[in-house]
C-alpha cells in the first residue's frame, strides 16, 4: 500500500508529506519557541485554541464551497496564506504579529500534513478521485505518508539545539521557520500545477434522503467532537510537557515526537490493511478506545524514555485510524454533499480541540498534571462506542459515478 496510481491523487500524497514536513517542525518549535519568549502555558494554549477557532470559522464555509466551486482553489489559498504568514513572522517576530501569523496558519497544532481548515476540499477532491470501497485503504495510505512526514519534521525541529551556540535566544528557531515557509511554497507549485475535474451536481433528493444525511451528519459531529476534545487535552502542548516534566532539550523533545510520528505512520499503514478485512467502522473504534487505555498511564512514567515510548504507541494507535475516519466520512452522504460531510467532521474536531489547550494548561500550572491525561482517556472511550454504535451499518463502499465535466 503505497502511492495511489491516479496521478492527481499521488500529487496530493507529494503536497500532503511535504506539507507534513513542516508541521512537524511547527508542533515541535512553535510551543517551545513561545516558551523561550517567555510566554505562560495559558498563553501558548490560548494562541493554539485561537488558531483553532479561526480554523473553525473557515472550516464551516470551505466544504459546502468547494462542493460548488471546486477544491483546488481553497488549497492554493491555504498553502498561499501559510507562506504569507510565516514570511510575516520572520520579518517582524514581536507578539502581534506572531499571534497573527500562528492564528491564521495553524502552525504549532500539528495538522497531521493536512491542509488545517481547508482539510474538506483535499479529502473530497481526493475520495472523488477513489471508489469508495478502495477509500479506507488509500485514505489511511495518505495518512501514513503524512505522520512519516511529521516524523522526518520533528527530527528538523531538533536543529536550533545544534547552533544554539552561534545564534542563542528564541532567533535560534527562525532558520527552521524558513524552511517550514519553503515547503509550503512547494506545496503551492504543486497544487498549482494539479488539474482539476469537476462533477455534475444531480437533481435536487427527496426530503427524506436529506433528512437520513442530516441524521448522521449530527452523530458524526457528536463523536468526533468528543475525540477532538480529548485530543486537545494533550495533543498540542505535549512537547511543552516534556519539556517541563522531564527537562528535556529541544532536540530530545523533537526526537521524542518524531518516534510518535513515524510509530502512527506505521500504524496508518496497519489500519489501512484492516479495513480491508474488518471495515473502517471498527478499525477506527478499537484503534480509539485502546489508546484511550494507555493514554491515562503517560503521567506516571518515571522517565522520558518510557514516556516517549508509551506516548509513541497511544498516538499512533489513536490517529493511525484517522484515514480510516475520513473514509467513513465520505459515505455518510451523496458524493454532491461530500464536502459538507468532510467539513462537519473537520469543523466537530477543531471547535472541540480548541477548548483543550487553554484548560489543560491552567491545570497544569495549578499542578494538576494528571488530569488532562484521564480527562483524554474517559472521553476517547466514550467517543469509540458511539461511533460503532452509530455507524457499523456505514461501511464506505463503491459510489455511483458522476458524470464528469473539466473545471472552468
Amino acid at each position: 500500500m503505497g502511492l495511489y496510481p491516479d496521478p492527481v491523487v499521488r500529487r496530493l500524497q507529494w503536497a500532503r508529506w511535504i506539507r507534513s514536513v513542516a508541521q512537524g517542525i511547527g508542533v515541535v518549535d512553535v510551543a517551545l519557541y513561545l516558551n523561550a519568549l517567555h510566554w505562560s502555558a495559558v498563553a501558548i494554549g490560548g494562541v493554539l485554541a485561537a488558531s483553532a477557532v479561526m480554523g473553525a470559522v473557515l472550516i464551516a464555509a470551505v466544504g459546502p464551497l468547494s462542493d460548488r466551486f471546486g477544491r483546488r482553489p481553497f488549497l492554493l489559498a491555504y498553502d498561499g496564506l501559510v507562506v504569507a504568514g510565516i514570511f510575516a513572522l520572520l520579518a517582524f517576530p514581536v507578539p502581534p504579529v506572531i499571534t497573527a501569523a500562528l492564528v491564521v496558519t495553524g502552525l504549532g497544532r500539528g495538522q497531521n500534513g493536512s491542509a488545517g481548515p481547508f482539510t474538506p476540499a483535499e479529502q473530497a477532491w481526493m475520495a472523488s478521485r477513489v471508489p469508495g470501497r478502495e477509500r479506507g485503504m488509500v485514505f489511511s495510505a495518505n495518512n501514513a505518508v503524512a505522520f512519516f512526514g511529521m516524523g522526518v519534521g520533528a527530527i528538523l525541529a531538533g536543529a536550533p539545539h545544534w547552533w544554539a551556540a552561534r545564534l542563542a535566544g528564541p532567533e535560534r528557531f527562525l532558520p527552521v521557520f524558513a524552511l517550514v515557509g519553503l515547503c509550503s511554497l512547494v506545496v503551492w507549485i504543486i497544487l498549482w500545477a494539479t488539474p482539476e475535474v469537476r462533477v455534475t451536481r444531480r437533481p435536487q433528493a427527496a426530503e427524506g434522503v436529506r433528512r437520513e444525511e442530516n441524521r448522521r451528519l449530527g452523530r458524526l459531529a457528536l463523536t468526533t467532537g468528543l475525540n477532538g476534545f480529548a485530543q486537545g487535552f494533550t495533543g498540542p502542548l505535549i512537547s511543552y510537557w516534556f519539556a517541563t516534566r522531564y527537562h528535556a532539550s529541544t532536540a530530545a523533545v523533537g526526537l521524542t515526537l518524531a518516534a510518535s510520528f513515524f510509530a502512527t505512520g506505521l500504524a496508518a499503514f496497519g489500519a489501512g490493511r484492516l479495513t480491508g478485512r474488518f471495515g473502517s467502522v471498527r478499525v477506527v473504534a478499537v484503534l480509539q478506545a485502546a489508546s484511550g487505555l494507555l493514554v491515562v498511564l503517560l503521567p506516571w512514567m518515571p522517565t522520558l524514555a518510557a514516556a516517549a515510548a508509551l506516548n509513541a504507541v497511544r498516538a499512533a494507535l489513536v490517529r493511525g485510524g484517522q484515514g480510516a475516519r475520513a473514509a467513513v466520512s465520505t459515505s455518510l452522504t451523496r458524493d454532491e454533499r461530500r464536502g459538507l460531510a468532510l467539513s462537519v467532521n473537520a469543523l466537530a474536531f477543531r471547535t472541540s480541540s480548541a477548548a483543550g489547550p487553554p484548560i489543560a494548561g491552567a491545570l497544569w500550572e495549578a499542578g494538576w498534571a494528571e488530569a488532562p491525561f484521564a480527562v483524554t482517556a474517559v472521553l476517547q472511550l466514550a467517543g469509540a462506542w458511539l461511533y460503532w454504535r452509530w455507524f457499523r451499518q456505514q461501511e464506505p463502499r463503491a459510489a455511483q459515478p458522476l458524470e464528469e465535466v473539466p473545471s472552468s
